[in-house]
């Protein structure tokens, strides 16, 4: 009767132990597809391509904040507001995304140099301004969508380490057998 307690009592351990290391390697499977995205937008006049100062100490801060992360990817999309033509606001955006990203690359942000770059023109508004709004109302109202947003992806540090948590977690796993086997 004993050793049939003791035996249960081992199946148990023994479904608790597989159990956990079962749910310690999803979870580091989870953590191996998981990216961070740093974002950052700048905004512009009216008509304008060139980067103010106070977009100039936006990007410098985001490119210092980004120094130490290992990057995945990069995005830089430019837009620009609903007054022009599509096809002027198009080439706008185009510019102001491209200046943004000439910027980063000189800031040392090296991956911005292979980002996807993009212009979405005034297709993706984010304000919702009356149309009768006119003059310096209507500048005001719709600055929001003079931007350029650059959304950066960067890896999880566990990956860069060389994968140290799921290596342990092969380890515990390896272990476990070890024991099981025995």
């Amino acid at each position: 009767m004993k050793d049939q307690s003791v035996k249960t009592q081992i199946k148990k351990t023994t479904a608790l132990v597989m159990l956990s290391a079962l749910a310690l390697s999803l979870s580091a499977c989870a953590d191996l597809t998981h990216n961070n995205t740093d974002k950052v937008s700048v905004y512009f006049e009216t008509g304008k391509h060139n980067l103010s100062e106070q977009s100039k100490t936006t990007l410098n801060a985001f490119a210092k904040s980004l120094s130490d992360e290992k990057i995945a990817g990069a995005t830089v999309t430019g837009f620009a507001d609903r007054r022009g033509s599509d096809r002027a606001n198009e080439a706008l955006s185009a510019r102001r995304a491209n200046t943004v990203a000439r910027y980063l690359s000189a800031q040392g942000v090296t991956s911005v140099r292979t980002a996807l770059v993009t212009a979405a023109g005034e297709s993706q508004p984010s304000t919702d301004c009356a149309e009768g709004v006119k003059g310096s109302a209507a500048s005001a109202c719709l600055s929001p969508d003079r931007r350029v947003d650059v959304a950066v992806d960067t890896v999880p540090l566990m990956i860069e380490s060389g994968s140290n948590t799921a290596r342990n977690h092969s380890t515990l796993q390896d272990r476990h057998k070890w024991q099981l086997n025995k």
